[in-house]
């Protein structure tokens, strides 16, 4: 697994994906025990969907830092973001 630090920096120029991405905290497996745990998972699908729309894919780990404290920088997390990816094609080395 790479980290945000080793990710590459891929952009998809001229290409913007629309997804819509409804998460739970329990999808991305963030902390049960913690408040402001679905608030947290449903910034980080907005984020998400930003990231594509932006064709920013490279890039879609940065946005779990701020979410570190509900256990987003977790590898469960990062592997909600390759299926992610897998479920829009996206899975190509250059990109996870």
């Amino acid at each position: 697994m790479t980290t945000t630090q080793q990710q590459p920096k891929v952009q998809m120029l001229g290409i913007k994906i629309k997804a819509k991405i409804n998460l739970t905290a329990d999808d991305w497996q963030l902390y049960s025990a913690m408040s402001g745990r679905e608030t947290a998972a449903r910034r980080m699908n907005r984020a998400i969907e930003r990231k594509l729309a932006k064709g920013e894919i490279g890039s879609l780990l940065d946005v779990l830092q701020p979410y570190a404290k509900w256990g987003a920088m977790d590898s469960e997390s990062y592997h909600t973001v390759y299926e992610i990816l897998r479920r829009l094609g996206l899975d190509d080395d250059k990109f996870i």
